[in-house]
Order: C-alpha cells, then structure tokens, then sequence
C-alpha cells in the first residue's frame, strides 16, 4: 500500500518569493482568498470535493511554475513501518535513559541531605575562626591606600592646589575637565585626555550648530524620488529612524508640513497623505515605506516616497 505525502509549504514558500500575496493570487485564478489559503495549508475548506480541489492545485502550481508532481512523495508503506520501528526503539531508549537520570539524582539527593548539616557546621567554624583573628590580621598601618607613587607630591591643603584648580557645585575639585574627590588628589592628568575632552566638546557643539542653523526647504528642492514594485503595507505612513542627532522635515501631499528634532536612537512613524517629500541626513537615517527599505545615496538630502498606487 502506497501512501501520498503532499508538500504543501513549498506553495506559500514560492509564492513569497516570487513577491506575490494571497490576494494576488485569488485574483490571478480567480477563486477566494479562503480557498488559496486552504490550498497552502492542505485544508478542505472551499471546496465540493477532492477532485476539484486537486484541479485547483494543479493551477495554483502553474501559475507559480511548479510542477504537480513535485508537490506529492510516493511512500511506500515498508518505509513507514521501519520508521515506526526506530521510533519505537528510541522511545523505549529514552524512557530508560530517563529511568537512570531518576536514579541518579535521587541518590545525589540523598548523599547532600547527609552531608549537608555537616558543611553548614564547618562553615560556621571556619567562620567563627577567622572572625576571632581580624584583630591579628588588620592594622592601621595596613587599613591606609597609597593613593600615589610620591607620596610628598600629595596636595595637603588648598594654597598647594594647581592654578587650574575650581571647585564644582558638589564641592569636587575640577583640574581641566577631570573631577576629582575633594579627599583623593592625584597627578595622573595627561595633555592626551585633556585634548580628548575638548574635542568631545567641540564635537557636540557643531552638532547643536547644525540642527539650530536647520532650514526646512523641501517643499522647494528637487527630491529623489523612491517607488516600491511589490508594497506589503499602507502608503500612508512611513517608519523613520535617526542613528544621531539631526532635525528633520516632512511635506505631504496635502501641503502639511511638519519638522522634527531628532535625538541619537530615535524611532518614529509619521502618517498621511503620500507621496512625501523628507529633507534629512540620509548618512545617519533609515526609512522604511509600505514594507521596504528605501535605497537612498550618501547626498540624497531630498527623497519623495511615492506609492505604488496613487491614493
């Protein structure tokens, strides 16, 4: 006796490679979105019988350029009885493997119940043992930290402190941009971390530079226009997000426009009515328009989304 496995998934797997949608299909065929999905999930519902719904699949298959019979494995009914056979060998092996794992931790159980009032007793010892020697082993002239190589570089009072010494809001000493405790004075700045500060600084100051000299001119400039061939979500929204602080500007078709101040991490959706005009930092961003990745160049400071279909 034979026996038919169908490989159904192998529908749903082309169809979304060929980028086609359920919809697509019902449509291409002409049948229901209820029946394609009954077709992709060997299910009856849909259909007056077996016969027809195998006349169906076999349209479903063309128009995806599968072959019927690539869908349907003949297997033999010896095949099916030897692998019933090892299953039940590994299933009998399992269940004694699990009989001897049982066995094993039970006797571990028992040992530690065994031995366990015993550790706690010597660890309460060992415990009460060192304790009665933390005089012996604790001094003052141990308890004090060298806190530098020098000690007789050490700054003692305030008429030693450097010319370049402030005390912040907290009460910690500042020594060009470092902050130290006002009870550890060390001489470990370098000339390095202070020009690494400073370029810190004048980095976020062009950053604040550039979004506050923002002009929004979208409406304006020539844009790159973006348009998707296979859309899998709405054409009235799209996903934005900012990989570092920049001010951004958005025009729909209605003439509405909008600006936003951006922060490093920032994700948002902005909804209405397409096409859209973004003037941004194209360098720092990535958008996402009805399910896809918009490809844009390092200069493309103006991008239109269009839709697939205009609204």
């Amino acid at each position: 006796m034979t026996e038919f496995i169908y490989h159904y998934k192998k529908l749903t797997n082309k169809r979304k490679k060929l980028r086609l949608s359920i919809i697509d299909v019902a449509k291409a065929l002409t049948l229901s979105t209820t029946q394609i999905k009954s077709l992709e999930n060997n299910l009856d519902t849909g259909f007056a019988s077996s016969k027809y719904k195998l006349i169906l699949l076999k349209r479903y298959a063309k128009l995806l350029g599968i072959k019927p019979e690539n869908l349907f494995e003949v297997k033999e009914e010896t095949e099916q009885t030897e692998e019933n056979e090892t299953l039940t060998l590994k299933s009998s092996s399992n269940i004694k493997i699990s009989y001897l794992i049982l066995g094993i931790f039970f006797l571990v159980f028992i040992f530690y119940l065994y031995y366990s009032d015993k550790t706690v007793d010597e660890k309460i010892d060992s415990f009460l043992n060192q304790s009665s020697n933390l005089s012996d082993i604790i001094t003052p002239e141990q308890d004090q930290i060298e806190l530098t190589d020098n000690p007789s570089k050490e700054i003692e009072s305030p008429d030693q402190l450097p010319d370049n010494t402030v005390k912040n809001s907290e009460g910690n000493l500042e020594v060009e941009g470092i902050i130290e405790d006002n009870s550890i004075v060390t001489s470990d700045i370098t000339p390095t971390q202070t020009t690494q500060s400073g370029e810190e600084r004048i980095a976020k100051e062009e950053t604040v530079n550039l979004n506050n000299d923002f002009l929004c001119t979208v409406q304006t400039s020539q844009t790159t226009p973006f348009t998707t061939k296979y859309p899998e979500k709405s054409s009235y929204y799209f996903y934005f997000i900012s990989h570092g602080s920049q001010k951004i500007c958005v025009a729909d078709s209605l003439g509405t426009l909008k600006e936003y101040d951006l922060n490093k991490g920032a994700k948002f959706s902005h909804h209405g009515s397409p096409p859209f005009k973004i003037q941004f930092n194209p360098n720092i961003s990535e958008v996402y328009f009805e399910g896809w990745k918009v490809n844009f160049q390092e200069d493309d400071y103006f991008v239109q989304l269009n839709p697939t279909i205009n609204p």
